[in-house]
């Protein structure tokens, strides 16, 4: 007899792997449901997780309640931009009897990425007691309780950018003119702002085929024009910017728009993976001429991404060549009066770390540098930094972290101003993406009528007495996560939240021995001039 679930086998089969065939019996529905589970597992080893994810998910529904699936899904989510579906599937498999070894650790990342930042760090500090377990037992793990205070320090960190976030600031997807199913990102600009360069792993040309290594498109670099207040649908740069069977990444532009660096991978089928060259293509007659390797700048090492100044004298550059503190660092090189590039200086400690630097850009005032890092106070993954250059004492101030939501718990790198300050283009991968990472654009706001304060007083629906609580805000229009806030005791159990009018908003109210209280301010309506009360009664746990 043939099932509903049986023809939907088939139809998956056909459609995720050609050629598959599947007959109505049960036992050739468990044979060829064998088959799945093989393929879906090379697709996870070789790092292809959206179409593991598929096969698994076939898996969970031909077999609910497997444990191995159900972590393989969440792993699959936690790799894609949909973290936040990996939550049930590895809370399933943290369980069960036969859960993995490492389901605390995979379990922390999700709360992590998610900015459960408590939660997550509990799940750490469990996994980091299993490590020591497993050490005494000699046992072999691949992550170290460095690891783990690493994760911590980084929840810690998260916690206190979410408690007072940048609210003068708006984060919004590009839009699927720009950006695709693929990976996007290395957003540039030139002065004028009608003029966007990215990367994108999207095929540039219908013949275009995938890197055999990785069974993904090659790196490739495009174009978008801003017209009539858009940007337009992007498209291929073309010859002899983007080279068949090769990754070509666009990683810088000079402010006027006629430089453009770019990085490629070492001409070596295998050496291209772990070493690569920045080039230079500069316009003439509206066509991009021939990139040419930038000598002195480059080594054997891995030479990623750069930024030149406004008046063309300085280039700062990532390079992960030996002598650095660790990882990537950020190196400066200066024009010399014959034209050429000056040995490059490391930046110093006060910029780079053990981690990795990377993605700068130099204002165009000239004395400010933006770049990503795995180091300093991240709260996850790349964070967004600046630091400023002190000409009397000729060094760097600290890293600053641009802070929430600027940042989040996953890559936020490749960060670029737009020439009046008001606006900033970069690379993120979030749970609003179209594919996996996705260009962003922030806008600033000093428009303080466009704000209000809503301040949330907090009561035991019995006796009236004050509760401190832990107040989430959310936008309701794309659950995008405003912040994270704590009543004050001092203040009779409020909370006074600065939020911006003309949108929806959910509060979620949540204390210790009580139910929490969701409900929606609506500021989208007409509001009070300065401050909107919000009364909040909550019923305690039976």
């Amino acid at each position: 007899m043939v099932t509903m679930r049986n023809c939907f086998v088939y139809v998956f089969l056909m459609t995720l792997f050609p050629g598959a065939v599947i007959l109505a019996q049960s036992t050739e529905t468990e044979r060829f449901s064998k088959r799945i589970e093989n393929i879906a597992v090379e697709y996870y080893r070789i790092g292809d997780y959206k179409k593991a994810l598929e096969g698994y998910l076939m898996l969970d529904s031909v077999s609910p309640g497997n444990t191995y699936y159900n972590h393989r899904i969440g792993i699959c989510y936690l790799n894609s931009s949909q973290k936040s579906k990996a939550f049930p599937y590895l809370e399933f498999a943290y369980q069960q009897e036969d859960a993995p070894d490492n389901i605390l650790f995979d379990l922390a990342r999700a709360y992590h990425y998610g900015l459960e930042f408590d939660k997550a760090i509990i799940m750490y500090e469990s996994f980091r007691k299993q490590i020591q377990y497993q050490q005494a037992g000699n046992k072999s793990i691949d992550i170290t309780e460095a690891d783990i205070a690493t994760y911590i320090q980084q929840c810690r960190n998260g916690k206190r950018f979410i408690a007072n976030p940048e609210l003068h600031t708006r984060v919004e997807n590009l839009g699927p003119d720009v950006n695709s199913s693929y990976t996007d990102f290395g957003p540039l600009i030139n002065r004028q702002e009608d003029l966007l360069i990215f990367t994108s792993k999207r095929g540039a040309t219908e013949n275009t085929k995938p890197d055999p290594l990785t069974g993904q498109f090659y790196e490739n670099v495009f174009v978008s024009r801003y017209i009539d207040g858009s940007w337009e649908e992007s498209f291929s740069i073309g010859e002899p910017i983007n080279q068949d069977q090769a990754h070509n990444a666009a990683v810088g532009l000079s402010p006027d728009g006629k430089l453009l660096f770019l990085y490629k991978g070492d001409d070596s089928f295998l050496s291209s993976r772990v070493s690569g060259n920045l080039y230079l293509s500069r316009i003439s007659g509206g066509l991009w001429q021939d990139p040419e390797k930038i000598e002195v700048i480059n080594t054997k090492s891995w030479e990623s991404s750069a930024s030149i100044t406004e008046d063309g004298t300085m280039l700062v550059f990532s390079s992960d060549r030996p002598g650095g503190f660790g990882g990537t660092d950020l190196y400066m090189s200066k024009k010399m009066t014959n034209g050429a590039w000056g040995t490059p200086q490391n930046l110093g400690g006060y910029i780079n770390t053990t981690e990795d630097e990377d993605g700068p850009f130099i204002h165009p005032e000239g004395n400010k540098l933006y770049f990503s890092s795995k180091g300093h106070d991240s709260m996850g993954g790349y964070d967004i930094f600046y630091s400023e250059y002190l000409e009397d004492k000729k060094r760097w101030t600290r890293p600053v972290n641009m802070g929430f939501p600027i940042n989040s718990a996953d890559d936020d790198i490749f960060f670029v101003w737009s020439a009046d300050g008001n606006r900033a283009y970069f690379s993120s991968e979030r749970e609003d993406s179209y594919g996996e990472t996705d260009i962003y654009l922030l806008t600033l706001s000093d428009d303080k009528s466009s704000m209000i304060t809503v301040r949330t007083e907090i009561r035991d629906k019995l006796d009236q007495s004050a509760v401190n609580a832990k107040i989430t805000v959310r936008e309701k229009l794309n659950n995008r996560l405003i912040g994270l806030f704590d009543t004050s005791e001092e203040e009779g159990s409020t909370c006074a939240i600065p939020l911006r009018t003309g949108r929806n908003y959910q509060f979620s109210i949540d204390a210790k021995g009580y139910r929490m209280e969701v409900f929606d301010v609506d500021l989208a309506q007409t509001v009070p001039d300065e401050e909107l009360i919000q009364n909040v009664t909550l019923t305690r746990n039976q």
